[in-house]
């Protein structure tokens, strides 16, 4: 599993994997002068980077729901001030994710903003409006550009925005290959910095605290309410206390979870081994946080999780790491260590960039029960 997911790929990117390029290109819509105005400064280095009004509009947007739980009075009454530092928190974790990423891109010398990325992005948007075979097979388009643009503004995205989540995708992506290899079959010697890493790293990687081994399962709010995710735990309890051996437990607490949902069976059962930086934050922060917090062979209580990808529950069950598993899953080991690696460089830059934060032009001001797309 890679660790770099933004909030918005899935809404803009669709299938990624594009095979071929088209001839026809569709024209950019500038952004009006209130969409265009820097609202944000991150610095990193010598370099600052401006954050215009248009991108935490849609970060903005995107969570509301999330932090208001459909109350929009609390952007005006009296607790608005707590409700605007909680979602600027999570806005700012996102924006620096993406500037991370174009910091760290200079670096290796990947340029998101080339010739060869603006060839990328122009296949994107084409191949969302026509359609077309890709190596992922075909894709149905929208039909035509002027569609194309009223589904993003559904999504709360406008051209630019659109354009920059491109971009932060190929970066993420050249870095993701630059640090962790191509296609699943790593580099043989992983170069970070001045760090190798040998079988006895690995290793030591596997057995340390800083890696746990868990089992999860997702659980649908259309479907599980949370005393029926509550009850959902229990027979993951009960499946646990049949058996006493670490193994067996394992074993029937997984085929428990493959019981409860429609995921792939083996998704399951071969479980994640978690890090606090090999998973994007915003998107598994709190099942990450629960899982830490569990001993070997607990379950969670459920986990409420309400994103662009999840909206229901999550059931953590932490394993006993074993000989065994390291034996026979040395490639997940070894992404786990290096997704874990590029996470805590790229940490490192969004904290300097987080620390670095200025707000401009009102917007630590601005009534957010005003924002809107149009």
């Amino acid at each position: 599993m890679k660790r770099i997911v933004c909030l918005l790929l899935a809404l803009c990117l669709g299938t990624l994997a594009l095979a071929g390029c088209g001839n026809k290109t569709y024209p950019p819509v500038k952004s009006t002068a209130e969409e265009a105005k820097t609202v944000i400064t991150l610095t990193y280095g010598n370099r600052t980077y401006n954050v215009k009004y248009e991108l935490y509009r849609t970060f903005f947007l995107s969570y509301r729901e999330e932090i208001d739980g459909g109350d929009r009075s609390v952007w005006t009454g009296s607790e608005k001030e707590s409700y605007r530092e909680k979602i600027n928190a999570k806005i700012l974790g996102q924006i620096a994710e993406i500037y991370a990423t174009e910091a760290l891109c200079r670096e290796i010398g990947f340029d998101q903003f080339g010739k060869d990325a603006d060839k990328a992005v122009q296949e994107y948007i084409r191949i969302s409006v026509e359609g077309g075979e890709t190596s992922g097979g075909n894709i149905e388009g929208i039909g035509s550009y002027d569609e194309y643009l009223a589904l993003l503004k559904e999504k709360y995205i406008n051209y630019s925005v659109q354009d920059l989540i491109y971009r932060y995708y190929l970066g993420s992506e050249a870095l993701n290959d630059y640090y962790c290899g191509q296609d699943s079959e790593f580099m043989s010697e992983f170069s970070f910095g001045s760090t190798k890493h040998t079988e006895a790293d690995l290793r030591e990687f596997y057995d340390g605290d800083s890696a746990i081994r868990v089992l999860w399962c997702y659980l649908p709010g259309n479907v599980y309410t949370e005393e029926k995710a509550l009850t959902a735990r229990d027979k993951l309890i009960t499946a646990r206390d049949l058996v006493t051996t670490d193994a067996e437990k394992e074993q029937k607490v997984g085929v428990a979870m493959v019981g409860l949902t429609t995921a792939a069976a083996d998704d399951i059962l071969n479980g994640q081994i978690v890090t606090r930086d090999n998973l994007d934050a915003n998107l598994y922060g709190d099942i990450v946080e629960a899982a830490f917090n569990l001993g070997t062979t607990e379950i969670s209580q459920p986990i409420s999780v309400k994103s662009d990808q999840f909206d229901g529950y999550f059931l953590v069950y932490r394993t006993v790491k074993s000989d065994s598993f390291y034996d026979t899953h040395k490639d997940d080991v070894m992404n786990a260590f290096l997704q874990d690696a590029l996470g805590k460089k790229i940490r490192a830059v969004k904290e300097e960039m987080i620390s670095s934060v200025q707000f401009k032009n009102g917007l630590l001001t601005l009534d957010l029960s005003t924002v809107t797309m149009d």
